[in-house]
């Protein structure tokens, strides 16, 4: 399937399932984000935007890098959404440019530094790892 039609499929398919993928719990939703099926990983990011799901945040980083492009797109602007950042990740990108941006990405969830909705993500944070005020100016 060519990447138009994977993406209209995809558009399609979320359309018609939003409404039912309510009816799933956040836990339940998130799972989805690891289905083999790249419609179901595309409908569950946004499900998890509009939760705003802050525990989906780390398997959305995940999928930055996932093969098929419309999950990437809706990956990253759930991400958006959630954290109002996108370090710099283009899901239409090349590989080495999409992995130099979701290293940015994984760095900040393991610093905790990232912003979702407002507040800083420590709750995962490497403990080893210095705050932010602690680090020299550069």
């Amino acid at each position: 399937m060519s990447n138009g039609a994977f993406t209209r499929a995809c558009l399609m398919g979320i359309a018609l399932s939003l409404a039912a993928a309510g009816c799933r719990s956040a836990a339940q939703n998130r799972a989805q984000l690891q289905s083999p099926n790249p419609v179901d990983r595309a409908k569950a990011a946004v499900v998890a935007a509009e939760r705003k799901d802050r525990d989906a945040v780390h398997a959305l980083i995940g999928l930055l890098d996932d093969p098929e492009i419309a999950v990437r797109l809706y990956a990253i602007e759930a991400l958006r959404r959630l954290t109002g950042n996108d370090y710099g990740y283009r899901y239409y990108a090349s590989d080495a440019d999409r992995a130099a941006a979701i290293a940015r990405w994984q760095a900040a969830a393991r610093s905790g530094e990232l912003t979702l909705g407002g507040t800083t993500d420590r709750s995962r944070a490497n403990p080893d790892s210095p705050s932010p005020d602690s680090r020299p100016a550069s």
